[in-house]
């Protein structure tokens, strides 16, 4: 017998023969105190708290009903705690302030559409604006009815400062063309009276010049008058010279 058998009794020797149960053992141990711990952490009293950022949800179909701009509430048809559908009115609010806003839009709107209408009258020559059927159709409107004949009687005006203008105009053009032709006859006549000077002039110019030609030709013929005595009497001298040279 060895050391190692008279140490362990044969009880023992026959539990670690199978190397299974050592290891069922320990699987016990740790299940008994995996529960041990998850009854003392059920049961146990908790002193302190882990604080933590988080949403909480409430059980239940209730949903808050809020609107994106706000305003005045008008009318609220349901309580708090009442069973509602889809596409129930669950709360009114007040319109009057975006009715007004509508309002003034829809005046801003119909004053434009009056304007082109007077100035597509104006650029077609007619004698009043168009308005047409969609501006009409808000005829019952004191805007659009305000609009309308302002439109018109602004056209009227206009038309009545147009021709007077034109009136004026057309009397300056008047007076400037009788302007332009009296001034025409005043430098036709006095163009007249330089050619009626000019040509006495030039008369005068070709009688003086036929006078000096005259007198240039009587001048001419006296000294070839001259030029002949002259030479005659050199002529003379010298055959008188000569004749005494001989002698």
């Amino acid at each position: 017998m060895t050391a190692i058998e008279q140490d362990f009794p044969a009880r023992d020797r026959a539990f670690y023969a199978r190397p299974g149960r050592p290891a069922l053992l320990g699987a016990g141990v740790v299940a008994a105190f995996a529960a041990a711990m998850t009854m003392w952490g059920t049961l146990a009293p908790i002193s302190g708290a882990a604080i933590a950022s988080g949403n909480l949800q409430v059980e239940g179909r209730r949903q808050s009903v809020q609107h994106p701009y706000g305003g005045v509430v008008r009318q609220l048809p349901v309580r708090d705690g009442a069973h509602v559908e889809k596409g129930q009115l669950l709360i009114a609010l007040d319109d009057s302030d975006p009715r007004a806003k509508l309002e003034v839009l829809v005046a801003d709107r119909d004053a434009a559409l009056a304007a082109e209408a007077r100035l597509i009258a104006e650029r077609d020559g007619r004698d009043a604006p168009d308005f047409g059927d969609d501006l009409r159709a808000h005829g019952e409107k004191p805007a659009a009815r305000q609009s309308m004949a302002n439109e018109a009687a602004m056209m009227a005006a206009r038309k009545h400062q147009f021709g007077a203008e034109t009136a004026a105009l057309r009397g300056k053009i008047k007076e400037l063309e009788a302007q332009a032709a009296k001034q025409t006859g005043e430098i036709k006549a006095r163009s007249q009276a330089e050619i009626k000077d000019l040509k006495a002039k030039r008369a005068k110019a070709s009688q003086k010049v036929t006078e000096l030609s005259r007198a240039t030709k009587a001048s001419w013929e006296k000294a070839k008058e001259g030029f002949a005595d002259a030479y005659r009497d050199l002529a003379s001298a010298y055959d008188k010279a000569a004749a005494e040279f001989k002698k």
